[in-house]
């Protein structure tokens, strides 16, 4: 077996490290750190950079990338800036900083934006980069009218679906039932367990996570019921079909 490059080595993160962690840590080495070519970073540095970060993201990709350093005793660690002296990052070093510049911060679950975190204290507050909510969903103002919560019920809406990460997509979906805290949509795009997605329609933005994916099995061409737990919503509108604020 040939070297490998160590991916977690890096982006300076443990091989166990989530998704959230390994975005924040791209963010700050490309832009905290000025690792980027446009900040004056080098190419090719920041071209392995990139390569971690586009395997470690996707979680399929990153499984296939775990089997090949089981038994692996060659994976390469990642070289310095080769427009920088050695001794201007090694790895403690930036793995330091990283830890600096990310303590107190909060990261953009779409976009890896960090911000303060009492920058989210806000229903209405959204990331300056992508205009994603950043306030969490369980934190939402539930139907009150009846003392209960908000109960999980069957809802046909068209839904904007936006993939996150750098080879972003977008498509059109369609909701069979949607809560404060998730929905599960219909879509011709089959998606991977983990995905970070931008759900978008008149009433509500929330950013989620993909839970699970199956075959539809009334829809014809081939269409999947993807569950996503929301991470993060801003509700647009506060009354009619999703949050009822009439006693």
């Amino acid at each position: 077996m040939g070297s490998l490059r160590d991916f977690y080595a890096v982006l300076h993160v443990q091989r166990d490290a989530p998704v959230e962690i390994i975005r924040m840590s791209y963010r700050t080495l490309m832009q905290n750190l000025k690792m980027h070519p446009d900040l004056g970073g080098d190419h090719g540095q920041a071209a392995l950079i990139n390569e971690a970060f586009a395997t470690l993201r996707d979680p399929i990709k990153r499984a296939a990338y775990d089997k090949t350093l089981v038994g692996s005793a060659s994976a390469v660690p990642a070289s310095p800036p080769q427009n920088r002296p050695p001794a201007a990052a090694p790895a403690q070093a930036t793995s330091r900083a990283v830890t600096q510049l990310t303590r107190g911060k909060h990261m953009c679950p779409f976009c890896g934006e960090l911000y303060a975190a009492q920058e989210a204290s806000r229903p209405e507050a959204v990331c300056w980069r992508c205009q994603s909510p950043l306030f969490p969903a369980v934190r939402q103002p539930r139907a009150a009218s009846s003392g209960r919560g908000f109960d999980r019920a069957p809802r046909a809406l068209a839904v904007h679906i936006t993939l996150a990460g750098a080879e972003s997509r977008t498509f059109d979906a369609t909701t069979k039932d949607m809560s404060i805290t998730g929905a599960r949509v219909t879509s011709g795009v089959e998606l991977a367990i983990g995905q970070h997605l931008k759900l978008d329609c008149g009433f509500c933005t929330a950013v989620g996570i993909v839970r699970h994916v199956q075959p539809a099995p009334d829809r014809r061409p081939p269409h999947w019921d993807t569950g996503v737990e929301f991470v993060t919503l801003l509700i647009k509108q506060a009354r009619g079909a999703f949050v009822s604020t009439q006693a």
